[in-house]
């Protein structure tokens, strides 16, 4: 019985593990791509209006916004991972910290 009840929570574990791992493995690398974009238009890499580097802001704001709840998911299965005391997640580079700070980094850029 204690056997079936510890595979039981492993299976649960390595089930967290993969969704928050699919999760990460798709909102880091946008976070990433985001973030190079916002930069180049603030660097003037794609025309110098100034109102056209604004509209280009804005549209990349709007697209921030709009997937909060991914962000918001994430939180959730990142929760229940804390409460199963996984502390480790060999399917992702990435963890909640580092998509959290590059999310607001993404927000205030």
């Amino acid at each position: 019985g204690t056997l079936q009840n510890e595979l039981g929570k492993q299976n649960n574990n390595e089930s967290l593990r993969r969704q928050f791992a699919e999760k990460a493995n798709g909102v880091g690398p946008w976070i990433e791509k985001q973030m190079d974009a916002v930069a180049a238009i603030g660097m003037g890499m794609h025309g110098s209006v100034l109102e056209d580097q604004l509209n280009r802001l804005k549209d990349y704001e709007s697209a921030v916004i709009s997937n909060k709840a991914i962000m918001d998911e994430m939180e959730k299965i990142h929760q229940a991972v804390q409460e199963s005391m996984i502390f480790e997640n060999r399917y992702t580079q990435y963890t909640m910290e580092t998509l959290r700070v590059g999310w607001e980094q993404l927000l205030t850029s």
